[in-house]
């Protein structure tokens, strides 16, 4: 049993670690990631509805983008998006909420958060 409650406490602990690695403020400007010579970053975070997303790559000329709201619906879609220069989106008329980005990059995934107040 001792076993097994010292098992969950390191589990928690790895959990909490990864979490505060990866979580960002909401009152920051944007949110990047970045891997290699490939980044994305989103800005304003949060925002109303209107936002940029600059996707960085040396190797790739375009990217595509789908955004799903909380329920996993399709609200916005992009493909043969110019990489290295600012992508604006307008979900401005979108309920508020929190939104999921899957932006695919030669191959690459990226996945984030954009909250709309």
């Amino acid at each position: 049993m001792k076993k097994i409650i010292l098992f969950f406490i390191v589990l928690v602990a790895i959990f909490a670690t990864t979490a505060k690695a990866n979580c960002f403020s909401p009152t920051s400007a944007s949110f990047t990631t970045t891997t290699n010579t490939d980044s994305v970053s989103i800005y304003p975070v949060p925002n109303n509805g209107s936002f940029n997303i600059w996707v960085t790559s040396e190797n790739e000329k375009t990217f595509s983008i789908t955004i799903y709201n909380m329920i996993s619906r399709e609200a916005c879609k992009g493909k043969d998006l110019a990489t290295n220069e600012r992508v604006a989106f307008d979900l401005r008329n979108a309920p508020s909420g929190l939104y999921y980005c899957e932006i695919v990059c030669g191959n690459k995934t990226f996945h984030k958060k954009i909250v709309i107040n």
